[in-house]
């Protein structure tokens, strides 16, 4: 459980930037195709990052 712990800071800061990437891109072009693109790219680099830390770690 102690290993699920360190990764959570990591990951809610990487989506807090994704949701604030969508946003932008969101009102820079008018429409919510690329900030979604570009928040989910975001989110799964995210994700996968904070996995392979965890597993590096321990």
């Amino acid at each position: 459980m102690y290993i699920y712990t360190i990764a959570i800071l990591p990951l809610a800061i990487g989506m807090t930037i994704a949701n604030a990437l969508n946003i932008y891109m969101s009102k820079k072009t008018h429409s919510i195709w690329p900030g979604l693109f570009t928040a989910l790219l975001w989110g799964s680099w995210m994700i996968i990052s904070c996995g392979g830390m965890t597993k590096y770690l321990y």
